[in-house]
């Protein structure tokens, strides 16, 4: 026999209490969870700052302080290891929240994150070939 509880409710959404014997009245609704269009928002933010922050960092290495660009400030490893953080933060972050929200609309956006991952996993390589091309120079 199933004990007394909080059980997924059989004639609809959301959770109905089981007494020991038979279903009771008492539902609980389900959560309403993160709307979309926050998700939306999060991920186009995301997906400017990290085509940005990745051309803008590329553009400065490629034009660095010993290209005899006037004016150049180049860009060290801090800035580097800054943006890679927030980029992997950022889709980690909306990655486990598509992951555990109940809502469809919410998971049929979380798939065009897979351009996002693209970009860090760019950036990524990116730095890796940077980092090791001025550690062997």
């Amino acid at each position: 026999m199933t004990v007394p509880g909080w059980y997924p409710d059989p004639g609809g959404s959301g959770t109905r209490y089981w007494d020991g014997q038979v279903w009771t009245d008492q539902v609980k609704a389900p959560g309403k969870g993160v709307p979309g269009w926050l998700l939306v928002v999060w991920f186009v933010l995301m997906a400017v700052a990290a085509f940005a922050g990745f051309w803008y960092v590329l553009l400065m290495t490629a034009f660095g302080c010993d290209s005899g660009w006037d004016g150049c400030v180049g860009v060290g490893e801090t800035t580097w290891l800054a943006y890679i953080g927030v980029c992997a933060v950022g889709l980690i972050g909306v990655l486990v929240w598509s992951l555990v929200s109940k809502s469809a609309g919410v998971r049929i956006v979380a798939m065009f994150l897979m351009p996002g991952v693209v970009i860090l996993a760019l950036v990524l390589a990116t730095a890796l070939y940077f980092g090791l091309a001025s550690w062997l120079a």
